[in-house]
């Protein structure tokens, strides 16, 4: 419990900077001028989500013992359980392996060289980069009183993948503009070869991280709060 306290704790601090830090040196790009903004991009779905979890779980760590009905609600801890092991977790290894492996394939399909001169390096490491850090730390010092069901976290997984897809393409369909370069450059079947093939990424890290956490924590430790 303290070791969690101590991790939540951080995590609020840490990522009450980075909104300070979005506050006051804002970094805009050519794109956020554009139909849908940063709302385009997985990493900012990625982003938010990050922020509101770790600042909602930082409140309740630290919350006083007169409100320990809320921090041990069989409710809230399986809602907390399930978006991070079925969508933060996997969603922050997604991210980091699709932006890296674009961007040393080809960085012009994600963050041509131009995009230099608005992104500072550690605002690109802080989005692409060391949010696969903290959910990575967290799976391994915090243990988590409950776990979804595989395959209810995998309608999560492939529900959550889906909506960003549908997004996509209803920004396109609306403003003609991809999210990605790499869809630019890619015929019909090509589009939906990428999508499908993305897809089947998301769930297979999901599959691995929700193994990874059944090995670390072990099969007998979960069971699902009533």
């Amino acid at each position: 419990m303290a070791t969690e306290r101590w991790f939540y704790g951080a995590m609020l601090v840490y990522h009450t900077y980075v909104v300070l830090y979005r506050h006051y040196y804002p970094q805009y790009m050519p794109s956020d001028f554009t139909y849908a903004g940063r709302w385009k991009f997985l990493t900012h779905w990625n982003a938010m989500l990050q922020i509101t979890y770790y600042a909602t779980s930082g409140i309740l760590a630290l919350a006083p013992s007169s409100l320990s009905h809320l921090t041990t609600s069989p409710h809230i801890r399986n809602v907390r359980s399930r978006l991070f092991f079925a969508i933060l977790l996997p969603l922050s290894y997604f991210v980091v392996l699709f932006f890296w492996g674009l961007y040393f394939l080809d960085r012009n399909l994600v963050h041509p060289v131009e995009m230099d001169q608005y992104v500072t390096p550690y605002f690109n490491h802080q989005k692409h980069s060391f949010i696969v850090v903290w959910t990575t730390l967290e799976l391994m010092l915090v243990r988590h009183r409950t776990l979804p069901e595989y395959i209810d976290g995998l309608i999560s997984v492939v529900a959550f993948g889906l909506l960003y897809m549908v997004w996509v393409i209803l920004v396109h369909a609306v403003s003609g503009i991809w999210a990605y370069g790499v869809l630019e450059v890619l015929s019909f079947r090509g589009e939906i070869l990428y999508c499908t093939t993305a897809l089947g990424i998301f769930v297979v890290l999901y599959s691995v991280c929700y193994g990874a956490a059944r090995r670390i924590y072990g099969r007998s430790y979960y069971q699902r709060d009533s």
